[in-house]
């Protein structure tokens, strides 16, 4: 479905159904101990506006061009001293291998940085 398009009031009571359905199945009862009059749900689209992430992408930026490798932000912010950033979407990128890769090569650069 279009995520720009989706009814996702309709999907959200869908998906909750089913995951509280299924719990329940196997002896696990959550229904009662959740106050869903404060639930807060972020659709694609408030992930777009938010962060900029393509279509709803929760686990980093997607994998459009402008998004890949060498296009991925910096590990190291260029205007605050000493921050520096590992994850999915810095450089090299998602996954968690290469998230592991990311934390490596950020304790390289600040011990090559604090010598």
């Amino acid at each position: 479905e279009d995520s720009e398009n989706a009814d996702y009031s309709k999907l959200t009571d869908k998906a909750r159904e089913a995951v509280l359905s299924r719990l329940e199945e196997v002896g696990i009862r959550l229904r009662e101990h959740i106050d869903f009059a404060n639930e807060l749900v972020y659709t694609p689209s408030d992930w777009r506006q938010r962060y900029g992430l393509f279509r709803g992408a929760a686990f980093g930026l997607g994998h459009q061009l402008q998004q890949l490798v060498l296009f991925r932000p910096a590990n190291r912010d260029s205007r605050v001293k000493n921050l520096y950033f590992v994850g999915a979407s810095t450089t090299p990128g998602n996954g968690v291998p290469l998230v592991l890769t990311s934390a490596k090569m950020v304790a390289a650069r600040i011990l090559s940085e604090n010598k």
